[in-house]
């Protein structure tokens, strides 16, 4: 990647221009071209996302019925070592247990320790 800036020369509107110093203060941009560089970056960034959802849900669309099902597989087994497969509320039930247990167990400790006789 080059760090070598390029001087471009542009003709705007005034509004436009307006508009793009009153972003800069509000952005606290020290320069315009720091201001036009992130609005760039911007840009650029969500091309490449959206063209990373195009490719995701071509590829997605493209599968076999077998593919597909093979995949459902593999997310229940997933789901089943993870405990995901269960409704939430034997989850939350099994996450209170634990809460109450560990509660319990600190409360078996003795506050004093008995003296010897």
């Amino acid at each position: 990647m080059s760090h070598t800036k390029v001087r471009l020369t542009i003709s705007l509107s005034r509004e436009a221009a307006r508009f793009l110093k009153a972003l800069q203060a509000q952005a606290k941009s020290p320069s315009m071209s720091a201001l036009i560089e992130g609005i760039v970056a911007g840009l650029k960034s969500g091309q490449e996302l959206e063209q990373l959802h195009t490719k995701t849900s071509a590829y997605y669309d493209a599968l076999s019925a077998a593919a597909i099902s093979e995949d459902a597989a593999w997310g229940q087994l997933g789901e089943a070592a993870l405990g995901l497969d269960q409704p939430e509320t034997v989850q939350s039930e099994a996450r209170h247990t634990e809460t109450q247990s560990g509660a319990m167990n600190q409360q078996k400790k003795p506050d004093s320790v008995p003296a010897e006789r």
